[in-house]
Order: structure tokens, then sequence, then C-alpha cells
């Protein structure tokens, strides 16, 4: 048998081992977002059960795997589940869907409701696929960036007007500071020397641009216009709908704020320090 049959059986027996079929749920639900000021306004959102949470479901799967979704809409009106090149599928009111997918590039992929759009992912209806690289052994973050104003989410037939949008709440995760302090998949946590990777989508309507303080981080990968895999910076632009994955490899330990450098975004209704902003440890 000769060395290359050998190396294609070989990976072929890998793909087995490490592939696998990922099965989760997805429920559509209403309710009201709650702002750390007491503000409550009307929220939608995308929950890995059927109580409302304004925190959406995130996903992680590896490289290959095969991903079944049952996706369930507790609205009174259609929803859509769309990721860019890959998913495009209706779900009617109260009704559901199967979406089967197949993830074999390492990244991160936004799943949103196009419908109206972008008012439904305005609302809340936003998600992230993570997809980890095989045999690497990383502390692994995701932030899901977004944006609100207050008067547009009052009710639910409310309109979006693009041109007169000025954002007063500012969430990462569905949260703001100090609140997304207890979120471990938020504050970023480990040792000098780990390798630590941050997945990143922006699915507000602002742009935002996330500062670091203490260290520079490199990027892996971006869908970002302006930005390029491989550089090495400690501020990194988004603008609505890109995403990006950082690596940072601390060297030293220390407590570092890691925050909007648009600084109306480390506030809520005008509450400050809120929004945008976390303590990351390094020890």
């Amino acid at each position: 048998m000769n060395k290359r049959l050998i190396y294609i059986i070989l990976l072929l027996f890998s793909f087995r081992i490490h592939a696998a079929t990922v099965q989760k749920q997805i429920h559509i639900n209403k309710g009201y977002f709650a702002a750390l000021d007491t503000t409550y306004f009307y929220y939608l959102s995308y929950n890995s059960d059927s109580t409302f949470s304004q925190q959406s479901v995130l996903i992680t799967l590896m490289q290959n795997d095969s991903l079944v979704l049952q996706i369930y809409n507790h609205d009174s009106v259609d929803h859509h589940f769309f990721i860019a090149g890959k998913a495009s599928q209706k779900i009617a009111s109260n009704g559901s869907a199967t979406v089967r997918l197949l993830f074999t590039q390492f990244g991160i992929n936004l799943f949103y409701d196009d419908l109206q759009f972008p008012k439904n992912m305005y609302l809340g209806l936003s998600g992230t696929i993570a997809v980890l690289e095989q045999g690497r052994d990383t502390k692994n973050f995701y932030w899901n960036l977004r944006d609100h104003q207050k008067q547009w989410n009052i009710q639910e037939g409310n309109t979006i007007n693009l041109s007169q949008y000025d954002p007063d709440y500012f969430t990462i995760n569905g949260q703001s500071f100090p609140v997304v302090q207890n979120d471990s998949l938020v504050k970023i946590m480990g040792k000098v020397g780990d390798t630590i990777l941050l997945y990143m989508v922006n699915s507000g309507l602002s742009a935002h641009s996330i500062h670091f303080h203490g260290y520079h981080s490199r990027i892996v990968s971006t869908t970002s216009k302006t930005l390029k895999k491989n550089w090495e910076k400690d501020t990194y632009p988004l603008e609505t709908m890109e995403n990006i994955i950082l690596e940072l490899i601390p060297d030293k330990p220390g407590i570092f704020p890691v925050h909007d450098h648009n600084l109306v975004a480390i506030s809520g209704g005008g509450r400050y320090p809120n929004g945008m902003l976390i303590m990351m440890e390094i020890k």
C-alpha cells in the first residue's frame, strides 16, 4: 500500500473519529428586556427552551460536525432563521421547522431573522454558532454585541428609521456592566501563557470598536472590511454584522478593562459605567 493511500485512509479515519452529529433546539420567544436602570422594553430572542431570556442562544461545534436544529416559533407572526450562504428557513407562527447543517470551517457564524430586515434582528433575533478547531487547547469566550434605542422597543408594532437611530443601551450577550461580569462566556479569565480565543460578532445597528488595556491580540479571522488576518492590535472596529476571532496570549498578570472605544457605549440610559465593558483577569 503506497504512502499516499495510507495518508488518505488515516485522514478519513480521523474525520470519522472527530465528526459528530449535534442536535439542538432553538425557541423564538418574545418578552421584555430588563436594563439595569429598571427600564423595560419589548424584545425578541432565540433561546434554548421556551422560557424567554434576553441572552440569545450560543451554539458551539467542532470542525466537521453536523448540526440538526429544531426551531420552534412561539410568536404569533412568522419568523426566519438565516445564515448567509448556509441556511434560509421560514418558521410559521406557533410552528416549527428543522434545519440540517454541516460545518467544516473554523470560524463564527451569525444567524438571524432576515424578515423585515433589520427590524427582527434589531429586536433581538440574532445568535452565534462558533466552530472550534480540532486539536487546539484554548480558553474560549464569546461576545455578541448589540445596541438599542429604547423608544423603538416600547411596543411591538414600532417601525425602525435608521436615519434617526441614536442608541441608548448597549449589551454583550444581552447583558451590560457590571452584571455581564458574572457571565463566564464573556468575562475573559486565564493565566499567563494561556491561549485565549475571543469569538466576537456585532449584531447591532451601530459600529463598535473594542479596545483592550494591557495586551495586544492577533486577528485569527475576520469579515471586517478594514482589518486583516494576523494583524496585532489593541483596538478592533466592527461594523454591523461583521465578526472577528482574536487570539490573546497574556504575557503578564493583571486586571484590565476591555471596552468599546465609542464611550457612549459604556453607558445605559445615561448611566455610567454600564454597557460594553468588562474587567479581564489574568493570573
